[in-house]
């Protein structure tokens, strides 16, 4: 097993699509229910959604294992004012345990240090803030009634000092 990191592009998604949506599909079960599910991935998250996203204004980083995606880490918007914002993140469940999500994550946040990003931002499930705490990520709070109705909890971690000179110049 030879994992890969890298940023997808819009070609990528036709190839990486199916996995992403049984990752989200799996992940967040208990989160949202079956008709909210639905409704992602037939709105934003549909597989013309996605290549909007990564065309327009978002990031997707991916984990391969050869030709096969086997993490998926979302970003909606690029950084702005120093902050790069996660919306989502996962790592196949035959794939855990091995490092992928902990490579992943210092994939976004090695992209990021080099754009002058100074934070990063999640939100994430009860179960998940350990992980996070462990790879330097603080607890800001929780939103019991937050995106869909979901509770949400939300982490973040400095990376680096903020720059007025590197946040203004992001390009968006």
């Amino acid at each position: 097993m030879e994992i890969t990191y890298r940023k997808a592009t819009v070609e990528d998604i036709e190839k990486i699509y199916s996995q992403f949506e049984q990752n989200i599909r799996d992940f967040f079960k208990e989160e949202y229910k079956p008709k909210t599910m639905d409704y992602f991935f037939s709105n934003r998250m549909s597989k013309e959604g996605l290549k909007k996203i990564v065309e327009e204004s978002g990031i997707l980083y991916l984990a391969e294992d050869g030709a096969k995606s086997v993490g998926f880490l979302l970003l909606f918007e690029k950084p702005s004012g120093g902050v790069s914002f996660a919306n989502w993140f996962t790592v196949n469940k035959s794939y855990q345990g091995k490092g992928i999500g902990t490579s992943l994550l210092k994939f976004w946040e090695d992209d990021c240090l080099q754009k002058g990003v100074h934070a990063l931002m999640l939100g994430t499930e009860d179960y998940n803030i350990e992980f996070y705490k462990k790879r330097g990520f603080v607890f800001m709070g929780k939103m019991p009634h937050g995106y869909f109705g979901a509770e949400d909890n939300y982490m973040y971690k400095d990376i680096q000092a903020p720059n007025e000179g590197a946040f203004t110049r992001m390009q968006y």
